[in-house]
Order: C-alpha cells, then structure tokens, then sequence
C-alpha cells in the first residue's frame, strides 16, 4: 500500500565505507539459510548497504525501489511455513515499513517465479507471508527489502508444523488473530479420550497445528478467554485440506466448544460457500437462501474477483462440466423482489484449481432498477463484463466438450433470498453429471526390498477433496495425503494397498491385492539393465532380456540357497516348464558377459 512520506531533507555528512559495507546476502546465491520450527528463532539482518538484485523483475509491492537481501529455506513435509519479518526493538531493530516477496527456483541461479508479496501483513508496516501449499523438499527463496527506499535493520523467521502426526488420521486446527499479536493469554484446551488437555495458542496471526487421531476418539476442544478475544478465531478441519467441522470467533465461546465423537469416520462434504467444496451442476436447480455464506476461505482478491468489487458476500460456488461442444446460457432468478444478484464464469479448465488464478470470463455487478432481479448470460448481450450500472445480462459463452467452468452466484443484497439457476443450452452443448470418486491409484514400484521406500499416486477421478489410505504391515499403516511418499516395510511379505477417496457427492474405494511384494536382499548385485525381468503364469517361467544378442544364464535358488533349476538361453526371451519346482519363493538370478540381475519369483501350483 502507498504510505504518506514527510518532504525529504538533504544532510551531507561523511561516514566510514565500512558502515555501508555490502550484505553477504545481497544476492540469491549469498542467501542465508533460515530453519523452520514451531516457534520463531528469529536471525537478525539487516538491508543497510544492499544493492537491487539484476534481472530478477520488481516483485510488485511495498514500493520496492531495490535494496534487497535474500533468505533461503526448505519446504517441510507438511508445505506450511509462515514466514515473519518486522521490528524487534529490544534487539535495537531500525526498520519499521518492509517488503517481502517469496520466490521458487531450482538452485540461486534461478529462473526465480514470484509466489507472494507482501507489503503489511505482519505487526505494524511490516510484512507476513503465509503458505500452506509449498512443494515438500523444494528450496524457496525470500527477496526482503525497505519500503522505497528505506533501509535498516530487522528480524526475521519462519514458524510452522514441519512433520505430521501419528494416527490413523489428521485433523488440521489453525489460529487466527486479526491484530497480528497473538492471543494475549487466550487458549484453546484440547482433549482426547478426557485425557489431560493440551494447550494451543496463536502466538502471531496465523499459527497451524496438525492432531493426529485414530479410529473412535473423542476429541473435544474448549476455549479459555485472553485479554483481546475480539482478534481470535479458530477452526478445526479434517486433514489438510479437508472439510471444515468447526469454526469460531471473532469473541469465541468460553469453556467446553465443540466435540468430535467418532475420529477417523468419513468426512461429510463441506458447504459450497468456499470454491474448494464447489458443487458440480448438471440440470436447472434451486438453492435455499440457507446454502449461502461467506464460507471459510478468501476465495476472491484483487487478482481474480473481475467486476465483483464487493467480494464475497451471500454466495455459492458450482462448477460446469461439458459434455458436448455448443452455446452456454443461464439465468439467475431470486425469489425476492428487487433483490440484488450477482455472478461470475471462469474457465475453461482442464483442471480446477481454487482460487480462480485469473479474472472471470463473463461477469455482472449491475444493480437492478425496477426488476426481478434476474440476470445472466443472454444471446441478445454484447458485453463480457459489467459493473454497477449494467443491466444485469452479459454474453453467452461458446463451450467445448471437455471443458470445465466455475461458476459464483452471490448475493450481494445479503437477504438470504432463495434463487434458481436455469441453463439454455444451444448448439448441442450438453451438461456432464458429475459422482462419487471412481478410485485408484500407482505405486513407485511393485516389488521392493525390505526399508525400500515406496511413494503411491492418487489417480481417483471427479476432485475428491479427501484421501484415506491403508498399507497393510507397513510401518506407516495409514496416510490421508494424496500421494503418500516413503512408504516402506521391515518384514517380507506380500502386501494389500486401499485407498478410500472422498468427494461431496459421496466416497470411492479401491483394493489392490498384493500391490506391494517385499523381500530381503539375495546378496547378489544387479550389473544388468533394469528392463530384465521374469514372470511366472501357472507352470511356465518367462525371463527377457531385451537388446541381449549373446548366451546368457539363469539359476533358480530356494530359501536355503539351494539350486533348483539351471538353464543357458539366447536372444531376447525364454521359457521354461517349472512344474516340477515346489511352490514357494525363489530367487532367480540372470548373468552375462555384462553382469548379473536377481529377481524374486512366486511359483504357486
């Protein structure tokens, strides 16, 4: 934001070179590297004597006139970090108005692609940085500088929630306080199974905890007032991301809140107040005046929000899937008189991603003169987009099948007025229905050593917003993110996989058998190309080696390290009749003139 600055007067005086010597960290690849930890270390800098850094563009706040310092740090396991900068005057801090942007890039030669910045987020003119959807493992980089041309000393660390907790599920309780100083001596009391409460509080503007449940618990949450409760809110979700189940605040309720009778049962789907719970439209449809609300999220800014200069008012957010190519148009009816509605259309996506990263296609702020309060997208319009003084009706959009649309209804009246959505489809456009999660998923490999991490990847369809896995015998047996990363086995064995994903219109499973074979290691070192394999289909064995044009060997051992079976080959392939091996688990190892390969085998009969 712009601040007011007194005229400037000009003092010549001498200093010491030394006084406005260079930061070591005035450049990426000189940054100093900051920890992350659930309270903040704070490292003491200072952007006395920095210099803009070149070919790295202004990164679009706080004024930014140069003078910048760098930081670096490494995303957790759980992509939170809350990144604070401002004015410690115990420690003698000058600084008081800062900047601060947060940049992605492999190493410090860049490329740099701007993520955030920020001008006065934080504790008086200075900024704070939240993120909760950081890449774990990835390096990001903090470009920290004076608003202008301002320059001096400050503080600066990073706070969040590095790993998550054991159970068979996570729940997510995040703290706010409005004035950005912490709860004052307010506190939430958190309970499980009536043992002794543990006590959380905010100790900044934004703090994260993850809790850690397994199936049945009572959890309960009570809340023990501060001296400025009128800054504190709270909520508590499933998982990261996961439905909302309770909020409170500002002023929240003294004493024994909100309880959690069943931890671990399937979450019911949040509100389509917030984009992340959007509700997909097939047919016309009615909405309550109940259905409306704010929601938990800040859907719309600046960056997106197009006519809707109000934000965020009495809405809900859907989402439109084609099926066929053609025309969309709509209208927006409420049922009350003169009430005000307004609405926006993103898209086309291939994939949505909340919030909207752009501004809407199609959008209409008008107030309506006299009318029903009807609006939408009409044949008989010329505009995309209109403000208040519109007539509520803007252009149809051509659609493509495949194509998906996000679409916000608000009421901008807030008087909770029930209203209907109807479509008017032409050239063949056609609505696709949407359901329940169809569910599976890959794993990183199918067959591993005893330790040997495994990663899984979700590929269940129709956006679930909430994932449940089960590794049977690993010694992680549980995950609710996506993609589960390292997940590894101390005992061979033969191991199912299931994954339960969750959508708001009702949850998938899937159930892979055996997905996972762990072994121990057979001692013998692979030298050959890791495209050799083996197989066995009832009582025949098949073992490839492809691009091989010499003899090649192949030896069958028991447990015992007996041999069973022996046999020299040539080419790219051969089989073998194992009928008479006994059925049971065999290493089977394959040499060349190249090296040698082991496999484990399975031969049932």
């Amino acid at each position: 934001m712009l601040h007011a600055r007194p005229l400037p007067i000009l003092i010549t005086f001498c200093i010491g070179a030394s006084a406005f010597a260079q930061p070591g960290n005035d450049d990426p690849c000189g940054a100093v590297a900051l920890q992350i930890g659930i309270v903040c270390s704070a490292v003491s800098a200072s952007d006395v004597g920095a210099t803009a850094t070149p070919d790295i563009p202004d990164p679009g706040c706080s004024n930014y006139q140069g003078h910048d310092v760098w930081f670096s740090f490494t995303a957790p396991e759980t992509g939170i970090a809350q990144i604070s900068m401002f004015t410690d005057t115990l420690n003698g801090d000058t600084l008081i108005d800062g900047g601060m942007a947060l940049y992605s890039a492999t190493d410090c030669s860049g490329p740099f692609s701007l993520v955030a910045c920020d001008d006065d987020g934080g504790p008086g003119l200075m900024p704070l940085l939240f993120r909760d959807n950081l890449t774990p493992g990835s390096t990001y980089w903090i470009r920290a500088f004076g608003y202008g041309t301002g320059t001096g000393t400050f503080s600066i660390c990073i706070t969040g929630p590095t790993t998550f907790p054991i159970g068979d599920c996570m729940y997510r309780l995040d703290l706010f306080d409005s004035f950005g100083d912490g709860w004052t001596g307010g506190s939430l009391a958190l309970s499980v199974n009536g043992g002794a409460p543990t006590s959380y509080s905010c100790v900044s503007s934004h703090d994260v905890y993850f809790i850690g449940l397994n199936s049945g618990d009572v959890l309960t949450l009570s809340y023990i007032m501060g001296t400025f409760d009128a800054d504190n809110s709270y909520q508590l979700q499933y998982a990261d991301h996961g439905p909302l189940l309770f909020r409170d605040g500002p002023f929240p309720q003294a004493g024994l809140a909100f309880t959690l009778a069943d931890g671990c049962s399937t979450p019911p789907p949040g509100p389509p107040t917030d984009c992340f719970y959007r509700l997909p439209v097939c047919t016309d449809v009615s909405f309550s005046g109940d259905a409306l609300g704010t929601g938990t999220s800040a859907d719309l800014h600046p960056d997106n929000y197009g006519c809707l200069l109000a934000g965020e008012q009495q809405g809900i957010w859907t989402e439109l899937t084609f099926a066929t190519s053609g025309t969309l148009g709509l209208t927006i009816t409420p049922a009350l008189f003169g009430t005000d509605m307004d609405f926006a259309v993103w898209g086309p996506f291939e994939e949505v991603v909340c919030p909207m990263p752009s501004s809407p296609v199609r959008c209409s702020f008008a107030v309506p003169a006299g009318t029903d309060g009807t609006t939408g997208l009409h044949a008989a319009a010329v505009d995309d987009s209109e403000g208040a003084t519109g007539d509520g009706l803007v252009d149809t959009l051509h659609v493509l099948a495949g194509q998906r649309y996000v679409l916000y209804m608000s009421n901008y009246s807030n008087s909770a007025s029930p209203f209907s959505l109807s479509f008017q489809l032409t050239g063949g456009a056609t609505l696709a229905c949407s359901a329940a999660p169809e569910v599976d998923f890959i794993a990183s490999a199918n067959s591993v050593l005893v330790g040997e991490p495994v990663s899984f990847t979700d590929l269940s369809t129709n956006d679930p917003f909430y994932w449940q896995w089960s590794f049977s015998g690993a010694d992680d047996d549980a995950s609710w993110q996506q993609d589960p990363q390292g997940i590894t086995w101390s005992l061979p064995g033969c191991y199912d996989v299931d994954l339960t994903s969750t959508n708001v219109l009702g949850s998938g499973t899937a159930t892979h058998p055996c997905e996972i074979d762990v072994s121990i290691s057979s001692g013998v070192t692979s030298s050959l190309p890791a495209t050799s394999f083996a197989r066995v289909i009832g009582d025949q064995l098949t073992v490839e080696q492809p691009g091989n044009v010499g003899a090649w060997h192949v030896a069958l051992f028991d447990a015992s390290g007996r041999t069973v079976l022996t046999f020299t080959a040539s080419g790219v392939r051969d089989q073998r009749s194992i009928a008479q091996v006994p059925s049971g688990i065999y290493w089977l190892v394959v040499s060349d003139a190249n090296g040698t390969s082991p496999a484990r085998v399975l031969i049932t009969h």
